[in-house]
């Protein structure tokens, strides 16, 4: 029994073949991290958009709070309290034709008197004030803007924002209540699949808006949220290929900006959608590599067949030729 080994052209075509497979592989990592990394730029991007877009929206709120503040000085100076009253109902008016039909509701708090967007005066027990958070926060920046975190007030009962502003002469406060369904965006993020995401949290993780397609219950969206923001807050999410597995079992990017008052945007976008090209090259070359095997496999064998040949009829002359002699 005699062995034979391969022919060099059968291991050239074995090496060829494993260095195709090589460059394609290398090819498609390089081509998935280069997806990656334009991915993340563009939705950190886009989430810094988004936090402009907000962010311009709480200077008006600042804006108007200081013009507000500056007006109480000045008319409680020339009359009183219920002069001062009778301008800000006007003011408070004007503000709705600026920002929208009840988009908020602004109040002034004078020690024991609360003053509504009509201009009544309302006489409260001074503790009630002096213990929300948001009139403790105001009293201690005098002459600057606070804002709250998502709270529950004990009136209403209901969520809400509060934006305030101590005034600098006297000791009465002016916010804003919002309302997280007030809060908006003029333009959504949408991607082809429409499986992206956008948040804005406040400096807890509490949802303040929210546009996604979870169909599953506000508390199950809170507690997944409140996961991306604990996470966000220890740094997991600094890496561009760091991603998470959303409420629908789709892998995720997570992208992210901060507001000057410690909100949060948070933008999560499918792995589906940023890899689909990734994909489209995958298949290509899985198909291209396959033909490419099936070709050296069908090269191999006539080469090996006609290799076989040519040794048979080597040996058959080879026989003759000795019979000869």
């Amino acid at each position: 029994m005699r062995f034979r080994s391969f022919p060099f052209g059968i291991y050239f075509n074995i090496v060829l073949f494993l260095m195709v497979v090589v460059l394609s592989s290398g090819g498609m990592y390089i081509f998935r991290d280069t997806l990656l990394r334009n991915a993340r730029g563009t939705g950190m991007t886009m989430a810094g958009n988004y936090a402009v877009e907000e962010q311009s929206r709480l200077t008006v709120y600042s804006t108007l709070l200081a013009f507000g503040a500056a007006s109480i000085d000045r008319r409680f100076q020339e009359g009183g309290v219920h002069y001062m009253a009778e301008w800000m109902a006007m003011f408070f008016d004007r503000l709705q034709t600026v920002l929208g039909d009840d988009m908020v509701t602004p109040y002034i708090v004078f020690d024991d008197k609360t003053i509504d967007m009509e201009g009544r005066l309302t006489e409260l027990p001074e503790h009630l004030a002096r213990e929300r958070s948001w009139y403790k926060l105001a009293m201690a920046h005098p002459g600057e803007t606070v804002f709250t975190n998502l709270y529950e007030d004990f009136v209403t009962g209901k969520s809400v924002v509060t934006v305030a502003r101590k005034c600098v002469q006297t000791n009465a406060v002016i916010f804003f209540d919002i309302f997280p369904q007030n809060f908006r965006f003029k333009f959504l993020p949408q991607t082809k699949t429409g499986l992206d995401s956008l948040f804005l949290c406040d400096g807890n993780g509490a949802i303040l808006y929210r546009h996604t397609r979870f169909s599953v219950s506000d508390e199950a969206i809170q507690d997944y949220v409140t996961g991306l923001f604990q996470k966000m807050q220890a740094g997991d999410f600094e890496d561009y290929r760091a991603s998470v597995t959303d409420l629908d079992g789709e892998n995720c990017a997570i992208y992210y900006a901060r507001l000057s008052n410690g909100w949060y945007i948070i933008l999560t976008m499918p792995y589906a959608e940023i890899l689909r090209q990734a994909d489209f090259l995958f298949i290509f070359l899985a198909i291209s590599t396959l033909f490419f095997f099936l070709f050296l496999a069908a090269y191999s064998r006539r080469f090996v067949r006609a290799n076989a040949l040519m040794e048979r009829t080597n040996e058959t002359v080879r026989v003759l030729g000795n019979s000869y002699y």
